[in-house]
């Protein structure tokens, strides 16, 4: 399984605790997550929720565009 997740989701999902969990539990069951159309701020919540809730390998890239 792979999770799939746009910036304006992320949006809804960092506005809320429980959300935040959910999607944090989603990850680690998915063989990879894949965050699109993301802000340079989105990709460091994403990295942090995940870093400050275990030692685990992420990966954040950019297009190189801004």
């Amino acid at each position: 399984m792979v999770l799939v997740v746009e910036g304006s989701t992320l949006s809804v999902i960092f506005g809320t605790k429980d959300l935040e969990e959910r999607f944090f539990q989603m990850g680690l069951q998915a063989k990879s997550v894949i965050c699109c159309r993301v802000s340079p701020k989105q990709k460091a919540d994403v990295v942090a929720l995940y870093k400050k809730k275990g030692d685990w390998i992420t990966l954040s890239i950019g297009d190189g565009a801004n």
